[in-house]
């Protein structure tokens, strides 16, 4: 490994040494299909569970506008769209997009929400992203929260779709609601991973490779108010891509979260504190 914090190999050496010790990266090489049941299984529920839907894709699309990364009648596309509430803000402020994902279950969500709302603009794709091919090259391509787009050659492919600029939205290592930490602990008996690391070596690695790339925080206060069936279809859902029965997940529940039950519902109070990194496209002119 080579100790030259400015070499790009530097920082592939260290995000690869950041995926290998992680139980979140190894299951998902090990056992996709876990991670893809997952999605499928809460998709309606997604976005419930950070509280407001619209907060996060609002902030993000207000910061691509400032900073000249989309206009109106510009392109974007959106991979790991999800349920394609950042695809609808972006729709919105007149930006073309196309929102890729490979899991049914968040695709029929983005169909069904630009029904409901009548949104035009975006084009819903089910595909998988190492298969799929843009018919041309996006003013911005954008991944959030989106885990095959971090490493080195992820960033290359997410570039190679871009004409202009690319962005990724990542967590900084804050959980939005504490008792997910005491519930990881709980049920997998060893402290919760640590997401930022990914965020510094995704930084660090475009730094060395000479994008110049540009870094924001984006934090606010988040209110939840759920049922309690629907908190607990989410963590059954969750755990079990970890091996934990239903059985295991309820009775963790009910030790760790009974103080945040009232009368049949969850009321959580916690803070989102994201960050968006967006440099310039070698392909840009």
């Amino acid at each position: 490994m080579t100790d030259n914090m400015f070499d790009p190999q530097y920082w592939d050496d260290a995000w690869h040494e950041v995926r290998k010790t992680s139980i979140l990266q190894k299951t998902q090489n090990d056992d996709p299909d876990r991670w893809e049941r997952f999605y499928d299984n809460v998709s309606s529920i997604w976005q419930e569970m950070v509280g407001d839907k619209w907060v996060l894709s609002q902030k993000v699309v207000d910061l691509f506008i400032r900073e000249g990364l989309v206009s109106m009648n510009s392109t974007a596309i959106d991979v790991g769209c999800g349920p394609g509430m950042l695809a609808m803000s972006l729709a919105l402020k007149g930006v073309r997009t196309t929102a890729i994902d490979s899991s049914i279950g968040m695709i029929d969500c983005l169909k069904s929400e630009i029904s409901k709302h009548g949104i035009q603009g975006v084009t819903p794709k089910l595909v998988d992203w190492d298969q799929y091919q843009p018919d041309f090259l996006h003013n911005l391509a954008v991944a959030g929260f989106f885990p095959q787009a971090m490493t080195p050659s992820g960033l290359c492919r997410l570039e190679s779709w871009s004409r202009s600029h690319c962005a990724l939205i990542i967590g900084t290592g804050k959980e939005v609601f504490s008792f997910k930490s005491r519930l990881w602990k709980k049920l997998m008996d060893k402290p919760l991973p640590h997401g930022g690391r990914h965020l510094t070596c995704a930084f660090n690695y475009l730094m060395a490779c000479g994008r110049s790339p540009n870094l924001i925080h984006l934090s606010w206060p988040v209110e939840i108010d759920l049922p309690l069936e629907t908190v607990a279809n989410y963590y059954r859902n969750y755990f079990q891509i970890f091996g934990k029965s239903t059985q295991e997940v309820e009775e963790a529940m009910k030790t760790e979260l009974s103080e945040y039950l009232k009368n049949g519902f969850y009321l959580l109070s916690g803070h989102m504190d994201v960050a968006v990194i967006w440099w310039s496209s070698q392909n840009a002119s």
